[in-house]
């Protein structure tokens, strides 16, 4: 039986780590980085030496032509410097690493 619910297939981003260093990364659809929405629960964790997938069940084409400025950025952080700054000075001294932006 057909179940709309279920997904029968997914479109991956794979984000590579090719550093010995654990990062942390933050996928964002807002924009500049000084927007950072940032919020704890969204960083994820990417292990020295491996690759994380984010996966969607839509065509990441049409989830970034949806956002308000036409692109997704992932931004990634060292560890340490998550764990030594609040989340507020995180954003506005801006303390990431990069910031790679992909749009359409």
């Amino acid at each position: 039986m057909y179940n709309k619910y279920f997904v029968d297939h997914a479109y991956t981003i794979s984000i590579s780590n090719n550093t010995n260093n654990y990062k942390e990364y933050l996928i964002s659809y807002a924009y500049p980085d000084t927007s950072i929405p940032f919020n704890q629960s969204l960083i994820a964790g990417i292990r020295p030496y491996s690759i994380a997938f984010l996966d969607n069940n839509k065509y990441w084409v049409n989830v970034i032509k949806n956002t308000a400025t036409d692109k997704i950025s992932i931004i990634y952080f060292a560890t340490d410097t998550l764990l030594k700054y609040p989340g507020y000075t995180v954003r506005v001294k801006k303390k990431i690493l990069c910031r790679k932006d992909y749009s359409t």
